[in-house]
């Protein structure tokens, strides 16, 4: 037991990431089906500060509003205050500076946050070896499997997760400044969570097309990002990106993640890009990411001049902190 009035906090701060060769479904030990590659996002985060609580529960609060501990953070909660032999209660106070539970990896850099300002928090009582730390991977993947590929260094923009490893993945220059734009269209908690999505996926013919489709290509995809393969790399993406939500329409009646402004946002860009070197994706949301280089800048300065008369959406991006909205007004 930890004295409650110890002065001591954790704090940590993690990137969203935007998978690339995205997993869906979990395997009967719960682990992804497939391998994953992402690129982290550096400057769309999670701050989160832990301490210990007054209450005899947890606490948690996110944007300055107190949510209630589900059974799925309680039971990591549980897990990893057992590994500190720790029977105390946390107060958890996070904040993100994009819009959680529409899409955009909020869990991923959530966990990743929390996991490092717990491990940061017993580091300032007690000293953390090597094998402590590498645990931090293992109790962020319980939390969210995605949260692997955020609880990185900044450095580490395009990370790989496959066989339960966390890898680098080198990158040709054309990808290393790559800017992330995301037109979020829909700021709502999305009526499918990420999670149940996850439980159908193995019950989908879809799912099992593209978990194949994943385990045949991550190599080619990681090879065409390290020789600058644009075109390989579009098509990979954006194909693994259309087998994902097919297989979340078949699980849930056709209902989808994707609304009719994210279908408008795709259909346009695909229609008027011609050679522009941009790739669009989406995560489990309705929100379109848009990926390219700095040299593609005026084409979508055009682009989000011409697509806001159709669709309204707030504009997030990895290197800035700030999101700007527009809208048909």
């Amino acid at each position: 037991m930890y004295n409650k009035n110890m002065n001591y906090f954790g704090f940590a701060s993690a990137p969203s990431n935007i998978a690339l060769m995205k997993y869906w479904g979990k395997n009967h030990y719960g682990m992804p089906m497939n391998p994953s590659l992402s690129m982290t996002l550096g400057d769309l985060r999670s701050f989160t500060k832990v301490s210990i609580s007054d209450r005899k529960t947890h606490e948690l609060y996110i944007n300055n509003t107190e949510f209630k501990i589900d059974q799925k953070l309680d039971n990591f909660l549980s897990k990893i205050l057992n590994y500190f032999k720790c029977n105390n209660k946390l107060k958890i106070e996070s904040v993100n500076n994009f819009p959680i539970s529409v899409g955009i990896a909020s869990s991923a850099s959530g966990y990743a946050a929390l996991t490092a300002a717990i491990f940061n928090f017993f580091a300032k009582i007690c000293t953390l070896t090597e094998e402590n730390l590498k645990m931090m991977q293992v109790f962020a993947c319980n939390g969210s499997k995605s949260s692997v590929r955020s609880i990185v260094n900044d450095s580490q923009k395009f990370v790989k997760f496959e066989n339960n490893k966390i890898t680098t993945v080198p990158v040709h220059e054309i990808f290393s400044g790559f800017w992330d734009f995301v037109l979020c269209i829909d700021k709502k908690v999305k009526e499918i969570s990420s999670s149940d999505g996850h439980s159908m996926a193995c019950k989908s013919i879809f799912n099992a097309i593209r978990v194949e489709y994943a385990n045949n290509n991550i190599q080619l995809l990681c090879e065409s990002l390290k020789c600058g393969d644009f075109e390989k790399v579009q098509s990979l993406v954006e194909n693994d990106t259309l087998l994902m939500h097919a297989a979340v329409a078949e699980n849930f009646g056709g209902a989808m993640y994707l609304t009719q402004g994210s279908k408008v946002i795709i259909s346009e860009l695909i229609k008027n890009r011609g050679k522009h070197r941009v790739i669009w994706t989406c995560d489990a949301g309705a929100n379109v990411h848009l990926l390219f280089h700095e040299e593609e800048f005026n084409f979508i300065d055009s682009f989000l001049a011409y697509i806001k008369d159709f669709v309204a959406f707030d504009l997030f991006t990895n290197k800035s902190f700030k999101g700007i909205s527009f809208d048909r007004t």
